[in-house]
């Protein structure tokens, strides 16, 4: 069986695109009081581990160098999207973007 890197035919490329959608979200586990029943025993709950930050204009540099766009125009796309987000949003409605998911 061949690993998908070494695969030269549509379907393994296929198949390695839809790999690379895949996310990885490290979690943690925290204990935690129950704040109507402080003296109740601790429960554990899974949290979302934090693996650091980046800031829009970092991402519009990085997605620059994958395009044509320079940084700025990425820039002033993305802060259009956060806009537009935003207010649809605030008129409640679900913002879907594909395979990467809706808010």
């Amino acid at each position: 069986m061949q690993s998908i890197s070494q695969c030269n035919t549509t379907t393994c490329c296929e198949a390695s695109n839809l790999l690379k959608l895949i996310i990885v979200i490290k979690l943690k586990k925290i204990q935690r009081p129950n704040p109507q029943k402080p003296t109740d025993p601790h429960k554990f709950y899974v949290t979302a581990e934090n693996g650091g930050e980046i800031t829009l204009e970092e991402m519009s540099q990085l997605i620059s160098e994958k395009c044509t766009l320079t940084e700025t125009d990425v820039l002033a796309a993305l802060s259009a999207l956060m806009l537009e987000m935003t207010k649809h949003l605030m008129n409640g409605k679900i913002v879907r973007f594909g395979t990467f998911g809706s808010f």
